[in-house]
């Protein structure tokens, strides 16, 4: 298969599935979900099949990310909205376990980029610049700044309720 062809076909099915999941609710809730999942920027010299494109809705930065999920909806324990040097930030707490898995991570890809994709839609990205000891991922997010309070809060019942349902 052509690489032309490939890649209309990657973005088809990554189209189909923000469709998809835009709307979703879990059953017998009443608020939509909002999916959240953090994936780890990948290397140009990664062959193709393991490395997709995202890019943020206002820098328009494109970001080859590894497309094995890293940080899942259910490892997210809290988030919260504070107040930074630059304006409104976002902090997720993850479990212990992830929180282990975590450090980890970020000492094994400093120098490359964590995004966050809600929903399969990227809104935010941070550079790893050390291991992070203690579990919590700080960062700004590319979304409405009036809007962070309302995106937290779904973030947080949708991660509850994976957490239930595991």
């Amino acid at each position: 298969m052509n690489s032309d062809i490939r890649n209309l076909l990657v973005v088809t099915i990554l189209a189909g599935l923000v469709l998809l999941s835009g709307c979703r609710t879990f059953r017998g809730e009443d608020f939509p979900s909002h999916v959240a999942r953090f994936y780890v920027e990948t290397s140009e010299a990664y062959p193709e099949r393991f490395r997709v494109p995202v890019t943020l809705p206002y820098s328009e930065a494109t970001i080859q990310i590894d497309p094995n999920i890293q940080i899942a909806e259910f490892d997210i324990e809290n988030v919260e909205v504070f107040e930074a040097e630059l304006g409104p930030a976002v902090a997720f707490r993850l479990s212990s376990d992830a929180a282990r898995d975590f450090r980890m991570l970020t000492y094994n890809n400093q120098g490359r980029r964590l995004v966050l994709l809600v929903n399969e839609l990227p809104v935010g990205a941070m550079m790893i610049r050390r291991g992070i000891e203690d579990g919590v991922i700080s960062m700004y997010l590319e979304y409405p700044d009036e809007d962070l309070d309302e995106l937290v809060e779904y973030i947080n019942k949708t991660s509850a309720e994976a957490r239930r349902r595991l």
